[in-house]
């Protein structure tokens, strides 16, 4: 009985640990959350351009909007992590999720 006293906090503090550790991707893709704002500066000719990062998806896609000053184009990229199907094979062998830029 002592030693499933002792087992126990163990096993689940290896299971928490392990329930939140991150991927590369996803420590990449939370670092790209971290830009969340609006942000001037300039062109590689020298124009000035607002770029914008925006959480959406609750939480699970970054959008980026870039426009250069005078202008109504807006070049708008999304991000989100992508990740194997529960169950597929790819995700049992090793782990491929990644950040996608769409």
């Amino acid at each position: 009985m002592k030693s499933l006293r002792i087992a126990l906090p163990l096993l689940l503090s290896f299971a928490a640990t392990a329930a939140l550790a991150q991927t590369p991707a996803q420590k990449s893709f939370d670092q790209l959350k971290s830009l969340a704002g609006s942000w001037e500066g300039k062109d590689a000719k020298g124009r000035p351009l607002r770029v914008s990062f925006r959480d959406t998806a609750r939480g699970s896609t970054l959008m980026s909007e870039i426009q250069k000053k005078g202008s109504d184009a807006v070049m708008i990229s999304m991000v989100s992590m992508v990740r194997p199907a529960p169950g597929s094979r790819s995700g049992a062998r090793r782990d491929t999720s990644s950040a996608a830029v769409c």
